[in-house]
């Protein structure tokens, strides 16, 4: 028996991991803010931006089932390492440093 894939899983788990890097650019956000440096409104900005893609991913698989397969796992992994990666360097790229 083959089991399908299941990208509702997929795009609910990295929907939830966005909005938890948003909360840590949040957090830069507000350590520039406190430092009065000029990089504070990008920070600002792409924290709201990762939030708000973030929620997408969640509501688009809100009736995702509760168990990720091994195949969904395989993807969760390379699509994090992928993704976080260019959500990160967002702040950095727009700033120009």
């Amino acid at each position: 028996m083959t089991r399908t894939f299941n990208i509702k899983i997929i795009f609910k788990t990295m929907g939830i991991l966005l909005i938890i890097e948003a909360f840590f650019m949040a957090i830069a956000t507000l350590v520039s803010w406190l430092y009065k440096e000029t990089c504070f409104e990008i920070f600002l900005y792409c924290s709201l931006f990762t939030f708000i893609i973030g929620l997408w991913g969640y509501f688009t698989g809100l009736k995702a089932p509760k168990t990720v397969g091994e195949r969904e796992g395989y993807v969760i992994v390379a699509a994090v390492w992928l993704i976080f990666s260019v959500f990160g360097l967002l702040p950095y790229y727009l700033s120009g440093s």
